[in-house]
C-alpha cells in the first residue's frame, strides 16, 4: 500500500519526521514476529515489531485513507505512525484488520499469510 507516512516519536523531546510518500506493509521477521515496515520493500525500510509494541489504532477515517497507530517502544518511548492518502483504501482497511487481530488475539495470526523479510 502506498501512503504518506509521518512517524511522531515522543520521548523527552518530540521528534516528528516529515510526511513522505512511501510503502507501508506488514511482514514476518525470521523469528516469525509480525513487523510493520515503512519504506521500500526488501531494501531500506524502517521496521517495528508490531506484535510487541502496538497499543492503539485510530481508524475513524479509514474510508478516506487515513489512520494512526500508537506504538509503545522500549524505554517508554511512544511512536505515532500517521498514515494519510493510502492507496488503495481497501489495502488500508485490510492492513487495519490485521492490526486489530494483533491487538485482540495474536494467536489468530497463524491463519494470516504475510511475506517474510530478513
Amino acid at each position: 500500500m502506498q501512503a504518506e507516512v509521518m512517524i511522531d516519536i515522543l520521548q523527552k523531546v518530540r521528534k516528528p519526521t516529515r510526511a513522505k510518500k512511501t510503502d507501508v506493509f506488514l511482514f514476518k521477521d525470521p523469528y516469525g514476529s509480525v513487523c510493520l515496515g515503512i519504506g521500500k520493500k526488501k531494501s531500506d525500510h524502517q521496521s517495528f515489531k508490531i506484535e510487541e509494541t502496538l497499543s492503539r489504532i485510530y481508524d475513524g477515517k479509514a474510508g478516506e485513507g487515513k489512520a494512526s497507530l500508537e506504538l509503545n517502544l522500549p524505554g517508554g518511548t511512544v511512536a505515532n505512525v500517521m498514515i494519510n492518502n493510502a492507496q488503495p483504501v481497501e489495502a488500508l482497511q485490510e492492513f487495519l484488520l490485521i492490526c486489530r487481530l494483533i491487538l485482540e488475539d495474536v494467536s489468530q495470526l497463524h491463519s494470516v499469510e504475510l511475506p517474510s523479510f530478513p
